[in-house]
């Protein structure tokens, strides 16, 4: 079994490129970031409930600028 590393957040985003509102679901989420589902959990909640449950992991959400590199995502802190 994989160790858990991110928190995905599916949600809305204003596209950079078309200007378009786009919901972004964890499955594609994942796809962008090139993450593994394994590795993952989905929150479909609000964000301030994060740092109960998810210290220590990275959160993935829809970016506007369409850079889903996950290393410069933010972490949840400890």
């Amino acid at each position: 079994m994989m160790e858990i590393k991110y928190v995905v957040c599916p949600g809305k985003v204003h596209s950079q490129r078309d200007r378009d509102v786009h919901y972004i679901n964890a499955e594609e989420l994942m796809r962008l970031y090139g993450v593994d589902p394994r590795e993952c959990v989905v929150c479909y909640g609000d964000d301030r409930d994060l740092g109960k449950s998810f210290k220590g992991l990275i959160t993935l959400h829809p970016r506007y600028d369409g850079d889903y590199d996950p290393t410069k995502q933010h972490m949840v802190p400890k």
